[in-house]
């Protein structure tokens, strides 16, 4: 059966060459607490717990070579976290996240982030999903990121991409 998902609080999607994933919270067990729900086909999903509590709603989740990393806020303290499976999310590692990454893309060599410091927006990369790296947040032709990228970030992750493969001498297709 499909997961069963409210919208409050957020979802996040991903697909791979394996399947989709969704993330989001259930409470089937009488709290809402954030899960991942894993599919082959779209029709039979696979539920598995993250593990980090109840009280964090899902921002943004990527696939990506070093497994699968998801942004995680707490509403009430407005504190960030990653979590990361490295084994198709069947289990899960967290630690606190260096900024609000809203959204999370995979890129080749590892993972971009969009994200609030209070200030502006910022972008941040790792290799690895879990250490991550501000980046100059000159991306476009020497102008600033907007600052409210992090709500828009879809129509600029394939600038931000291209960008990242020409940097890292990677052919961009």
């Amino acid at each position: 059966t499909a997961p069963s998902l409210g919208f409050e609080p957020g979802i996040a999607l991903a697909t791979s060459d394996s399947g989709y994933l969704a993330i989001g919270s259930s409470d089937e067990f009488g709290t809402p607490e954030p899960m991942a729900w894993t599919s082959a086909n779209g029709q039979s999903w696979t539920p598995s717990h993250l593990g980090v509590g109840a009280r964090w709603d899902v921002s943004g989740v990527a696939i990506g070579a070093e497994g699968i990393v998801a942004s995680l806020v707490d509403p009430g303290t407005e504190s960030w976290i990653i979590a990361r499976s490295t084994d198709d999310a069947l289990s899960w590692s967290s630690r606190p996240a260096p900024a609000a990454l809203a959204r999370i893309f995979a890129v080749p060599g590892g993972y971009l982030a969009v994200g609030e410091n209070g200030q502006g927006t910022e972008l941040w990369q790792s290799r690895d999903g879990i250490d991550w790296e501000r980046r100059d947040d000159t991306m476009f032709d020497g102008s600033r990121l907007p600052d409210d990228a992090n709500r828009d970030m879809w129509a600029v992750k394939d600038a931000i991409a291209k960008k990242f493969k020409r940097e890292n001498g990677l052919d961009y297709k």
